[in-house]
Parts: C-alpha cells; sequence; structure tokens
C-alpha cells in the first residue's frame, strides 16, 4: 500500500524505539504492545485496546465480506477500526451484531443525516455545533432544547449506523484491525434488522459498485443537459461545458455509489449528458491533401466506438455485425476485424469487393459500409447525447452525398 507511512527503528529489544514519518497519527511516548512477526512485520497495539485478542489485515487481500464473515459467525464483540489514508471508520458489536459505528467522511455524519432527513435546518445545525463542548454531544443539545425528539433522534442514529456499516463494503483498499473485548462505547442503538441482513446489503452494495464503475470509470465525461438537475444543480452547473467524473466528485456530498447513482440518474433525466473524449487537434499542412471518401467512413466508425467506450459500453455488439454480416455483404467484410480503438479497415474492405468496373466497386464498398454505420449508429443511440447524434447522423449523410450512395 503505497499511503502507509514509513518507519525506521532506531533501537531493539524491550525498549524499541522506532522513527516515523512526518504526519504519522502515533504519538511520542505512547505505551503500545508490539506483536512481531519474523524479521517481515510488527503490530503496535496501544496498551489495553485489546484484552481478549485481535486480527487484522489488508482489504486488497482480505475483503470486507470475509472480515464481517469472522466476526458475525465467529459471535464476537469489539470494535472493527478501517483505515484508508485519512479515512477510518470504527464498528462495535456485541455478539456478532452491530451496536454502533463512526466515520471520518463529513457525509457520515450525525449533523449531515439529521439535515438530510429534515429533521433540522442548516441553520439550525450550525447552531448547535457551537454549543458542543467536552461530555456535551450533538444529540443532547438537539434533544434539551427540543429542536429533535429523542425518537426522532435514535431512528436517524440507527440509519446512520447502517449506512456507515454499508458504506464499508464499497472499500477495495485499506487495512483493518478488530480488537476483541474492547470496551463498548457509552451510545449504543438495536438495528432494526439482523446484521447478517446489513452485510448481504453492503455485499451488492459493493457488487453494483463495480458495474458502475466499469460502466462510468473516473475519467468518464459529462456535460450539463436540458433536463431537470433536482437538488443536484450544483453538480450539473460544475459539468458545465464538459468534466470528467474525477473532476465533479468533490462537488458531491456523498460516498462513491451514492455518486455514481445520482450521475447515472442525471444521464437518464437528461440533465447531464455523455460527453465524448475531445480529439487531439491536427495542424493543418499546406500539401495536405482532403481525407478521401474511405478515409471519412473511418473517422466517423472511430468517433461512435469512442462515444460508446467513453459511456463504459464495449464493441462486442458492432463486431458481432462482421460475425454474421447481412445478406450480400459476406464477402466485403470477409476478414475484417474492429481494433479497440474503433479503427475498421475499410481498405480490406475495399479489396473484398471485386467487379468488372472500378466504379461499381466503389460503389458497392460504400454500400457496405453504409450498412455498418447505420448499425453502429443504432447500436449507439441509447448512449448518444441528442445533439451529438444529430451532428453524427449530419456527416453521414454529408459522407453519403460525396459518395454519391
Amino acid at each position: 500500500m503505497g499511503n502507509l507511512p514509513r518507519a525506521t527503528v532506531q533501537a531493539s529489544g524491550e525498549g524499541l524505539a522506532i522513527e516515523l514519518a512526518k504526519g504519522s497519527f502515533l504519538k511520542p511516548g505512547g505505551a503500545y504492545q508490539v506483536v512481531a512477526y519474523g524479521a517481515d512485520a510488527a503490530l503496535l497495539l496501544r496498551d489495553g485496546a485489546a484484552p481478549e485478542g485481535y486480527f487484522a489485515g489488508d482489504l486488497a487481500s482480505f475483503g470486507m465480506a470475509e472480515v464481517f464473515g469472522q466476526l458475525v459467525a465467529g459471535i464476537r464483540s469489539g470494535h472493527l477500526v478501517v483505515t484508508d489514508g485519512a479515512l477510518r471508520k470504527t464498528v462495535s458489536l456485541r455478539d456478532g451484531q452491530v451496536t454502533f459505528a463512526t466515520s471520518s467522511e463529513p457525509h457520515e455524519r450525525l449533523g449531515k443525516c439529521l439535515v438530510r432527513r429534515k429533521l433540522v435546518t442548516a441553520g439550525q445545525l450550525d447552531a448547535a455545533l457551537d454549543k458542543v463542548r467536552p461530555g456535551l454531544k450533538l444529540g443532547q443539545v438537539l434533544t434539551r432544547s427540543k429542536v429533535v425528539s429523542p425518537s426522532s433522534l435514535y431512528s436517524a442514529l440507527t440509519d446512520l449506523v447502517r449506512d456507515i456499516v454499508v458504506g464499508l463494503f464499497e472499500l477495495t483498499e485499506g487495512h483493518f484491525l478488530f480488537l476483541e473485548g474492547a470496551p463498548a462505547p457509552e451510545d449504543w442503538v438495536k438495528l432494526p434488522g439482523r446484521t447478517r441482513d446489513v452485510v448481504f446489503e453492503g455485499i451488492r452494495r459493493g457488487e453494483e459498485l463495480v458495474r458502475l464503475r466499469r460502466r462510468m470509470p473516473a475519467s468518464f465525461r459529462v456535460a450539463a443537459g436540458i433536463g431537470p438537475a433536482g437538488d443536484q444543480a450544483v453538480l450539473v452547473a460544475k459539468a458545465g461545458a464538459g468534466a470528467d467524473l474525477q473532476s465533479l466528485r468533490g462537488s458531491f456530498d456523498g460516498g462513491n455509489y451514492d455518486f455514481l447513482t445520482t450521475v447515472d440518474g442525471l444521464l437518464t433525466s437528461g440533465a447531464l449528458a455523455v460527453q465524448a473524449a475531445a480529439q487531439p487537434e491536427r495542424a493543418p499542412t499546406p500539401s495536405a491533401q482532403p481525407p478521401s471518401t474511405l478515409e471519412l467512413y473511418g473517422s466517423l466508425i472511430r468517433t461512435i466506438c469512442m462515444v460508446l467506450t467513453g459511456a463504459g459500453q464495449t464493441l462486442s455488439d458492432l463486431r458481432s455485425f462482421f460475425e454474421d454480416p447481412l445478406p450480400g455483404l459476406e464477402q466485403a467484410f470477409a476478414g475484417v476485424t474492429l481494433s479497440d480503438g474503433g479503427a475498421l479497415d475499410v481498405g480490406r474492405v475495399r479489396q473484398n469487393v471485386t467487379a468488372q468496373d472500378d466504379a461499381v466497386a466503389r460503389a458497392m464498398t460504400y454500400e457496405a459500409l453504409d450498412a455498418f454505420v447505420s448499425y453502429a449508429l443504432f447500436s449507439a443511440k441509447n448512449v448518444l447525447p441528442p445533439d451529438l447524434a444529430k451532428e453524427l447522423g449530419a456527416e453521414f449523410k454529408r459522407i453519403q452525398v460525396g459518395a454519391g450512395t
């Protein structure tokens, strides 16, 4: 893991001394138990943190589903700590059942949860936070001032704990440490369902997130559309004339799964539109010849493929056209393939077409390419923004007119 702090051992024996990298979470003078793993590794445990035992690991090799499988099936009691860089989440369990959870993520804080549920306004939350002191928590401030009823607060807290646990299954990197027998927190809740059901929901969340990321990777580009943005006006406005999802992520107050499902919903409503990646501009040269009709066909096909792959689609549907061509086009597309970058060997199509008259052979070549482009545009219509679909359709018409088809 590249984000691990580095350390250098300065002394050994019972008086172990370690020089830690700047910004380490360990404080000088702290008392820790050292669990050595030969010459390869050592685990430092704060004194008294795990009175009955522990287990730890890396999420890249031991997934969250396996971690909770151990905790639930083993009827464990203690604290699970999960970290990934600056992110830190803790889950408290008693006899294999979740009783509480906390998170360093801003959207997984009690205040944000209450605002989302419309139990308090942003102004009421700010006023309450100003009154929070050591020994006086946010929930106590809100209930004592009668801004929120105890029952509403408890309901929101149980939902928040559940959301934090389910959100853990979005993580595929980071580290975990379970401290068995650690003291129970002052606050605890009883989730309405079994922890096993929460775990299954988390597993489904993780699997769906993988599918969403494949379809909409960080480089996936979108632009503001004409549909209703609802409460995501800031996100749509930042998309503007075009932006990738990585740059838009900071405009969304929520987890990765919620972010991608929101983007997916905005694409469906038309508030966002898929944007094709910008083509690099080529400097014109005085001696450059205008592209041939075959080159224009090839360029249009590459553009359609680029839009499809940019939307997270594969080119398998387009490639299936060559496996079973339309009647009469078998010879034209014999041995023709479509590369991952959308390059179609239009010259091969021309070579495949044989006729006594060269003009007839060209016409037959253009007819074959027309059939494939029509099929490609039809296959891409579900992911093409309306303006881009119109533009590509117009370009197709111009090529056909130039080719005389």
